[in-house]
């Protein structure tokens, strides 16, 4: 799995957001933030591996559960309901959330398997010994 797959991810769900979108009435000013919080959300995606902290991961994974709740509170907030290609906005924002977890997930898993074999414990070189002379008679 490539390491930025999660973010490629990401950016995927934006286009096909901005797909949904403009097929339902073009653009509205409740789509259009939907739009512009998963793209500042998918920066965070990208950038946040790059951050050399043990709970990176964590970040990523919360980077993108917050842009989803706020794909959803967005439509509500601005005009008071939510129309059907919002609705699909939300739902590809809460997949993002599962593809991105998975990705962690993956990697995490990966450098574990990696740091768990560069960690064992290295094999004694043999030594060879020589044959005992012959006892004498």
């Amino acid at each position: 799995m490539s390491k930025y797959s999660a973010a490629l991810l990401h950016i995927l769900l934006v286009v096909l957001a901005a797909l949904s979108a403009s097929l339902d009435k073009g653009l509205n000013l409740a789509a259009g933030v939907q739009l512009a919080i998963l793209v500042v959300s998918s920066f965070g995606v990208y950038f946040l591996p790059l951050v050399n902290w043990k709970y990176a991961g964590v970040l990523k994974v919360a980077d993108a559960a917050v842009a989803a709740a706020l794909t959803a509170l967005a439509p509500l907030v601005l005009q008071g309901s939510i129309t059907g290609s919002e609705w699909i906005t939300v739902a590809l924002a809460g997949l993002s959330v599962v593809g991105v977890a998975l990705g962690v997930d993956a990697r995490a898993t990966n450098a574990s398997a990696i740091v768990t074999l560069s960690a064992a414990p290295a094999v004694p070189p043999v030594t060879p010994v020589a044959p005992a002379p012959p006892a004498a008679q």
